[in-house]
């Protein structure tokens, strides 16, 4: 899964669940129309703050957001939409 500029990354949800995890859900959307739906499974409250940081800063670090989630998720679950 890349992310190129064609590309968009959409915050949908973020939800802190009791057991300390926390479920981050995006959608990814391409130039093309496709939407798909992501759900990072994250276990520490610091790698949600520098996915908040980089995703809010502007556009152009929406990748690097993307690159932190992916590399520091528990679990994935992927929905076709």
């Amino acid at each position: 899964m890349g992310y190129n500029k064609n590309m968009r990354l959409i915050l949908e949800t973020i939800i802190k669940q009791p057991n300390g995890i926390i479920d981050v859900s995006v959608i990814i959307k391409s130039d093309k129309g496709k939407k798909r739906s992501y759900t990072y499974h994250l276990n520490s409250a610091y790698v949600l703050m520098e996915f908040n940081k980089l995703y809010y800063a502007n556009t152009k670090c929406h990748g690097k957001a993307l690159q932190i989630l992916v590399k520091n998720n528990v679990s994935i679950t992927a929905e076709k939409q």
